[in-house]
């Protein structure tokens, strides 16, 4: 599940946080395009990604 989603100031890539395992979210980078997904951390996110704005 989608907890939240941010653009990069640039606007080629998006971060975004989603249910991990024990309902912790996990978050990655991806381009907008979807591809390329890459994870950031596996530990529990205590406020909504974002990439600098």
């Amino acid at each position: 599940m989608l907890l939240s989603s941010s653009f990069s100031p640039d606007g080629r890539q998006i971060v975004y946080a989603r249910g991990g395992v024990g309902d912790q979210p996990d978050i990655f980078t991806a381009r907008v395009d979807g591809s390329h997904a890459r994870p950031i951390t596996a530990r529990r996110c205590g406020r909504a990604p974002g990439l600098g704005v």
